[in-house]
């Protein structure tokens, strides 16, 4: 999940260095052309929209492991420095299900 997740801010950045080295050429001083992009509402509209929907699509993942997580229903492994690995839950985790359920 991380993974996919680093891949795709990689991807989303590497388009918006590009869209800007792409602007500074294009519509550098030195050629006299200015850009028209004030009175597009259908850019303004894009470069609101877009964004919104790359952060939704990111945030449901990340909220849906951190209620398993929440929940207890995810372990996390340990390695101590001895090399062996112990599963078990987060004690965190635990502590604050005990509080919810004494509410």
């Amino acid at each position: 999940m991380n993974v996919i997740v680093f891949w795709v801010c990689v991807a989303i950045a590497a388009v918006v260095y590009a869209v800007i080295i792409w602007s500074l050429v294009a519509y550098r001083k030195t050629k006299k052309q200015e850009a028209s992009f004030h009175k597009n509402t259908a850019t303004e509209i894009a470069w609101t929209v877009i964004p919104l929907v790359i952060i939704i699509a990111m945030t449901i993942p990340a909220a849906k492991v951190l209620t398993r997580l929440y929940k207890g229903e995810i372990e996390v492994e340990i390695k101590g420095e001895s090399g062996e690995a112990e599963s078990m839950q987060v004690e965190h985790v635990e502590q604050q299900q005990q509080q919810i359920a004494l509410k």
